[in-house]
């Protein structure tokens, strides 16, 4: 399950890439990082890549340590639901702790 889920979110992350989705890798990388742009200098430690397992309890969207540079991402078992996930919850991701 592990693999399948980076699998399809290597996959996605190329769509972005070619910019065939709403939201382009500036997104992505804010998100997971809460950088608009990589330093020049690199970053201080490797961006991390985590899947949530269902032992680690429910979870429907990605989620991310941007003091860390972690992503976690929850098993995902098909491609369209990865897409949908990824999306949503960079979207939505982006108006927390406001309002």
């Amino acid at each position: 399950m592990e693999a399948r889920t980076t699998g399809s979110w290597r996959d996605w992350l190329q769509t972005v890439e070619g910019g065939e989705r709403p939201l382009g890798l500036g997104d992505v990388l804010q998100f997971a990082t809460g950088l608009q742009q990589v330093p020049v200098g690199g970053f201080p430690s490797p961006p991390t890549l985590n899947v949530l397992h269902p032992e680690d309890g429910h979870a429907q969207f990605p989620t991310a340590n941007t003091c860390a540079f972690v992503l976690r991402l929850p098993v995902f078992r098909q491609y369209e639901k990865c897409q949908e996930a990824m999306e949503n919850g960079i979207s939505w991701g982006a108006t927390f702790g406001l309002g």
